[in-house]
C-alpha cells in the first residue's frame, strides 16, 4: 500500500471519483454464489481450512502465476498452522491453492480446477489483489477469496464466495466475521473505474519504460503493480526510489514492483516513471 493513500489530497479524490454516484449498483448484487464478509482474506483461509479438519499430515497444494520462489506469508503461515504446504502435488493433498499473484491470472488454473474436480479436492482462488466478477472463464473453483482493502478504500476485510455452498454458517468462529463491515456500501461502478485505471496505469509503464518485464499481461488481469528488473544494483534502486513510493515486496532478488495506485494522478505516475526511468539509465 502506498503512503500517500493516507493522506487527505488522496481521501479527497476518492470521495469525487468520478462517477462515483451516478448510479447505485452494489457490488453484493453481482455475487450470486454464498458470500461470507471477514475480518481480512487470512480469516478466509482459515474457516477453509477448518470446514476441511486440515491435520499436520495432511499438505495444501500452492501454484502462484510466475511460478517463482515467493509465495505471500499470508498463505503460507496461515495453512502452516494447520498442515504442511508443498509446491507439488502429492498423495497427500487435501487442498489446492490457485494464487493469482498481483492481480495477474496463474495460467495454470483451469488445469488444476479440473485436476481437483477428478480428485476430489477443494480448490481456492486467491484473487487477494482484485474483484473481478466479470471474468471469462467457464471453470471455477469451489471458493474465491478477496481482499477488500486491495480494491476499496478501507481499512479491513475479506470476502469468501462459496460457489458449492459446502460451508455451514453455524459452525464458523465468529472471530473470523467482520459484523460490523457494510458489504452493501461497495459500489460496483467504483470497483470497474478501479480496475480499469489500474489495466491504464499498467499499459502507461509498460509504453513509457524500456524495461524487462515480471509478468505477461492478458484480458483478464486485473494488475495490482508493475513488475520488471532494473539495470543498476537492487539496493541502490531501492534507496533511490523510496521517497517516491513504497515497493511491494516478493523477496526475488533482482525484481521491483511498483504499485499501480489508481487514485494517483497520471502527473503523479509520470514523476514517478521519469525517475524510473533516470535510475534505469544511470
Amino acid at each position: 500500500m502506498i503512503k500517500i493513500l493516507l493522506n487527505k489530497d488522496v481521501t479527497d479524490r476518492i470521495n469525487s471519483f468520478p462517477h462515483l454516484i451516478d448510479t447505485n449498483k452494489r457490488l453484493v448484487s453481482k455475487i450470486h454464489d454464498p458470500l461470507l464478509i471477514t475480518t481480512s482474506a487470512k480469516s478466509a483461509f482459515r474457516i477453509v481450512a477448518e470446514k476441511y479438519v486440515l491435520q499436520r499430515s495432511d499438505e495444501v497444494f500452492i501454484s502462484t502465476t510466475s511460478d517463482s520462489t515467493f509465495v505471500s506469508s499470508c498463505v503460507t503461515s496461515t495453512f502452516f498452522n494447520y498442515s504442511g504446504v508443498s509446491r507439488e502435488l502429492t498423495n497427500r493433498t487435501k487442498l489446492i491453492v490457485i494464487i493469482h499473484e498481483f492481480g495477474f491470472i496463474n495460467p495454470n488454473t483451469e488445469d488444476l480446477i479440473l485436476s481437483g474436480m477428478k480428485a476430489g479436492i477443494p480448490v481456492i482462488e486467491d484473487k487477494a489483489h482484485f474483484i473481478d466478477l466479470e471474468a471469462r472463464s467457464s471453470l471455477v473453483g469451489d471458493f474465491t477469496i478477496h481482499s477488500i482493502p486491495k480494491s476499496f478504500p478501507v481499512m479491513k476485510g475479506g470476502l469468501l464466495i462459496d460457489h458449492n455452498k459446502v460451508i455451514d454458517n453455524n459452525n464458523i468462529s465468529n472471530r473470523y466475521l467482520c459484523s460490523d463491515f457494510d458489504i452493501h456500501s461497495l459500489n460496483f461502478d467504483f470497483l470497474q473505474q478501479v480496475n480499469e485505471r489500474r489495466k491504464y496505469l499498467y499499459g502507461l509503464y509498460q509504453s513509457l519504460l524500456n524495461v524487462e518485464e515480471i509478468f505477461t499481461i492478458s484480458d483478464n488481469d486485473v494488475p495490482f503493480c508493475f513488475g520488471f528488473i532494473p539495470n543498476i544494483n537492487i539496493e541502490k534502486f531501492e534507496h533511490e526510489i523510496s521517497p517516491y513510493v513504497e515497493l511491494l515486496r516478493n523477496h526475488v532478488d533482482g525484481q521491483i514492483l511498483i504499485p499501480l495506485n489508481p487514485f494517483f494522478k497520471d502527473e503523479e505516475h509520470l514523476v514517478l516513471i521519469k525517475k524510473i526511468e533516470q535510475l534505469n539509465n544511470e
